[in-house]
């Protein structure tokens, strides 16, 4: 397409997002595929990303990618930045594609603080860095397998900390004892019943007294006295641990010097509307970013690195 002038890749583990830019960087194409990096086959990256590109890739148009496309297990290794991280650090860092393609790949950050403490991100700096900051300091939450709580200062992942709240719930859903209460599909035959039953599944963690272990047990516990509908013990799971994440994060965030800011949530819509309910629930306002924002994030990136016009960014 000849009014493309970015093509810009989010490459994950399991799936894949494409977007393709105009010259002044307003997103002309979305393309989804189930494709991610381990149903790649032979490294053959470059043929996935023709075919999800639905024709050859121009050589005159760059592609920059973020997120496990650039892991040990991807196209190439894209080496880590450290904190303190922003948009002219990552586009300083790009790692080329190897191969005679316009490609590029967008760096992980990490963390590694006097204290010896050590943390990891694919693909959410894109996206961190895509949403609207400010001066000061921002805290963002990042929900999804490996949920990232963020604080932002002055527009710079300055620190994080991940959450293995998405795999936790993946884990004790489909291989423990839970799993044997619960039907194989997540969603009640009553929405507002299953609302409740994750409200409930939050109070029960949210409680200063709250452990987490026993509450886990509680709802096998629950499900053999009928106490507990199968339908409904998914969501109560859910809510025990995002409920765990949320009291954790909110001490976290207190040692931040961040307890009075509300934090900006990126994410897809249900996870968006799970962490603003545990939010609520715990006396917290949020706000939510742009469901683009991993988009926006390259678009600054290629800005940033000269690999598109300067002219205009997308708002």
């Amino acid at each position: 397409m000849s009014q493309t002038a970015l093509i810009g890749v989010d490459w994950g583990t399991t799936s894949m997002r494409l977007w393709r830019f105009s010259k002044t960087g307003d997103i002309i194409e979305r393309e989804r595929s189930d494709r991610g990096i381990l149903k790649v086959a032979d490294g053959k990256f470059r043929e996935i990303l023709e075919a999800v590109a639905s024709d050859s890739v121009a050589p005159d148009v760059p592609i920059l990618m973020s997120g496990m496309i650039g892991s040990r297990q991807g196209w190439i290794e894209a080496p880590y930045v450290f904190c303190p991280a922003d948009i002219a650090t990552l586009a300083d860092h790009l790692q080329p594609v190897p191969g005679g393609i316009n490609a590029q790949i967008v760096p992980g950050v990490a963390l590694r603080d006097v204290g010896g403490r050590r943390d990891v991100m694919r693909g959410e700096e894109t996206q961190i860095l895509g949403a609207r900051l400010g001066r000061g300091r921002q805290l963002i939450v990042l929900p999804g397998t490996h949920c990232k709580w963020v604080l932002i200062e002055d527009g710079r992942i300055r620190d994080f900390v991940t959450f293995m709240t998405g795999e936790m719930y993946q884990a004790l859903r489909r291989h423990t004892i839970l799993a044997r209460l619960m039907p194989d599909t997540d969603t009640g035959p009553d929405v507002e019943a299953v609302r409740r039953s994750f409200a409930a599944g939050l109070t029960a963690s949210l409680d200063g007294e709250a452990r987490l272990m026993q509450s886990l047990f509680g709802i096998r516990a629950r499900g053999l006295f009928d106490e507990l509908a199968p339908e409904l013990a998914p969501a109560a799971l859910s809510g025990l641990l995002i409920g765990a994440e949320i009291s954790e994060g909110l001490a976290l965030s207190r040692r931040w010097g961040l307890a009075e800011i509300a934090p900006l949530i990126i994410g897809g819509d249900i996870l968006i509307e799970r962490y603003q309910t545990a939010f609520q629930q715990a006396g917290i306002s949020t706000t939510t970013g742009n469901e683009d924002a991993g988009a926006l994030g390259l678009w600054r990136i290629a800005q940033q690195r000269n690999l598109v016009s300067q002219a205009s960014a997308p708002q």
